[in-house]
Parts: C-alpha cells; structure tokens; sequence
C-alpha cells in the first residue's frame, strides 16, 4: 500500500463532507488515489529540500504541516485537473492548505526532521580536515 498522509475522515474535518462528496463525484476520481497522488509530490517537496518524508499509510504519525500540505495539493488536483469545473477556494495564494506546500519547497518548516542542506537537491556539506585539531573559540576563530 502507498503513502497516505490523510485519511477521509481528516479530509471531513478540514473541508467538510459535503465538499468532499461534491468533489468526488465531480471529479469521477477514486479518493485513495488521490490521496496518494498529493502524498507522493508532498513527499518530492520533502526529499528535494532536504527533509525525510514521513511513512503512513493513514496519516498516523504525520505532523500537522504535513497533513495540511497534502491536503493542498489534494484540492489542487481535484480543482486544476483538465475539464475539472471545481474552483479553487477564494485567496487560494493564501490558504493554508497552500501556504503549508510552500513552506515545505522553501525549506521553512521545522518538523522534527530539520533539513539538512547537503540531503537537498543541490546541497552540499564542507568538512574541514588537517593534521592538528583546534579545540579552543579563540584557535577557531583565527583559523
């Protein structure tokens, strides 16, 4: 079984059942699917700025920005999908189902996994080596 970072009944409570139902049937589009869909470019967001993607199968265990974030891209699919006549919610720029996904490609959250600049795509670590080890602030700063 994929990822899932949210299950249906935390997609009731943030977006309501109703919208979740209209959607559905609307879009003619399996929900787990697209839950997986939304958790697999959460989890790319992740892996490409150098945070370690959490794994569930129903959201146990995933960190409220996360959730949030899936459930954005969730909307995202549903809304953006081609012949799709489901609008994207008013200020969508600044919801934050949306602001959560932004967070995660800019690096600005700060689950319990910290990224790391050399696990990012394009990030690189520096270790220092020489034959004697400085273990004072002052050798250090003048190093």
């Amino acid at each position: 079984m994929a990822d899932r970072y949210f299950d249906s009944t935390y997609a009731d409570a943030l977006l309501g059942a109703d919208y979740m139902a209209a959607t559905l049937a609307e879009s003619g589009r399996d929900f787990n699917t697209l839950v997986e869909a939304a958790t697999a470019l959460v989890r790319s967001a992740m892996k490409n700025s150098g945070y370690t993607p959490p794994t569930s199968t129903d959201g146990t265990g995933v960190e409220e920005i996360i959730k949030l974030a899936t459930l954005g891209q969730f909307v995202e699919i549903i809304c953006t999908a081609p012949g799709s006549t489901i609008p994207l919610p008013e200020s969508w720029d600044t919801n934050p189902l949306k602001t959560a996904y932004q967070q995660i490609i800019d690096g600005a959250i700060q689950p319990d996994d910290d990224p790391s600049s050399d696990g990012a795509v394009g990030g690189f670590s520096i270790s220092i080596s020489s034959a004697t080890t400085r273990t004072t602030r002052d050798e250090m700063d003048n190093w």
